[in-house]
């Protein structure tokens, strides 16, 4: 049950990682200055703390396989990275103002 429960929240990270994608791709397509990124920037935000709970979840499901535990995480940074790439791409194009960093799992298999 509570692997369909943590499935249900990475359906919902991803439905919102491709949102946040897809809102980022029209930042750097229109060439957004910092507030034209800033709700990029929140929505990523809200996607880490989603990863960082999900990801809470899968370390203290103590029935759970370890292979099952890893292919959860392996979903959760696959819809982190989709997020973050026109972010990522922004800042190899230059800025001089600040954004988020590429998000890393707090936990281990």
């Amino acid at each position: 049950m509570m692997e369909y429960s943590i499935q249900q929240q990475l359906d919902k990270l991803s439905r919102k990682a491709r949102a946040a994608q897809s809102k980022g791709q029209s930042a750097l397509k229109m060439g957004a200055d910092e507030a034209g990124w800033k709700p990029v920037v929140d929505l990523l935000d809200d996607l880490y703390a989603m990863a960082d709970d999900i990801d809470d979840a899968i370390q203290k499901h103590s029935t759970m396989l370890a292979a099952t535990k890893q292919d959860f995480r392996q979903e959760v940074e696959n819809a982190v990275f989709v997020a973050y790439l026109p972010v990522s791409m922004k800042i190899q194009m230059g800025t001089d103002y600040k954004l988020p960093g590429k998000w890393v799992s707090r936990a281990k298999v």
